[in-house]
């Protein structure tokens, strides 16, 4: 009986205090499962609900894919790339409580996109993309 107390308790105390991504890690996995185009990996760090809410529910999901396969086709051309690269940011993390903050600046000063700023909050002690803002 003592056994399984101890079990209950160890398990409990894991639970509770067992360590999250922060979210730049998070941004990160993001990224890296729409340039693989990975949909179910990239469901666990977007919310699709937030970031498309000036979309229709229903077309949603189809409007994050076709954005996400426009971006892989324009990488297929030799002009462009599809893989983000992260060495030409600098890269900025804010935290608070609930909610995040990461910005990826330019250092390219001649870039149409000036800073890529994603906002992320904490859902059930996990970190989920909510907004992503393009700034010119």
């Amino acid at each position: 009986m003592k056994i399984l107390l101890y079990t209950f308790f160890f398990f409990a105390f894991t639970n509770k205090y067992k360590s999250q991504e922060n979210p730049l890690i998070t941004v990160i996995k993001l990224i890296s499962a729409e340039e693989q185009a990975d949909f179910d990996i990239a469901l666990n760090y977007i919310d699709i609900n937030k970031v498309y809410q000036d979309i229709p529910k229903n077309k949603r999901k189809s409007t994050w894919k076709e954005f996400v396969a426009f971006n892989r086709n324009l990488g297929k051309d030799k002009k462009f790339t599809s893989s983000f690269k992260y060495y030409d940011y600098d890269v900025k993390e804010s935290i608070n409580a609930n909610s995040s903050n990461v910005e990826f600046v330019s250092q390219i000063p001649s870039s149409k996109i000036k800073s890529i700023v994603y906002h992320l909050e904490l859902e059930n002690n996990h970190w989920m993309v909510t907004s992503i803002k393009y700034i010119k």
